[in-house]
């Protein structure tokens, strides 16, 4: 297969108001650098096995051998978050300091504006037609 990528018109482009988004402070930066390091690992290929195929060919393995159910297959491409729960367990309360200031409370909503009264248009709407102020068109269009 391949990928279509669709190359916009000249009426596509458009100018885009910079936004003056707020930065990380530097501390920030080097806290989620230090977590980044810690969940970090050296990648060999050799160590994964492909996790389609293995299934396959212990499916494989079951049928030829009757067994009942094939063997268990620990797909090791599924990052093991007790793992990386313990490479950052240094950093969560910095974290959790960091991400939710003192008083922050958990599942707090900012208040809804207030609702505005709604008209009553289907009546106006009505002494219009009574009073044969508003002109009315009704268009048909055939069924196909």
């Amino acid at each position: 297969g391949f990928h279509v990528h669709y190359l916009p018109y000249a009426d596509d482009m458009r100018n885009l108001p910079k936004n003056d988004t707020s930065r990380a402070a530097n501390d920030e930066v080097d806290l989620f650098k230090s977590v980044i390091r810690g969940l970090k690992f050296k990648y060999r290929p050799d160590r994964f096995e492909n996790p389609a195929l293995q299934t396959l060919w212990r499916n494989i393995e079951a049928t030829a051998l009757n067994k009942g159910e094939p063997d268990e297959f620990i797909d090791l491409t599924v990052p093991s978050i007790e793992n990386q729960n313990r490479k950052i367990a240094g950093f969560v309360d910095e974290l959790k300091q960091m991400i939710f200031p003192p008083g922050y409370v958990m599942g707090a909503t900012k208040k809804s504006a207030a609702k505005r009264k709604t008209d009553n248009y289907g009546s106006r709407f009505r002494q219009l037609l009574l009073h044969r102020t508003l002109a009315v068109r009704i268009l048909i269009l055939p069924l196909a």
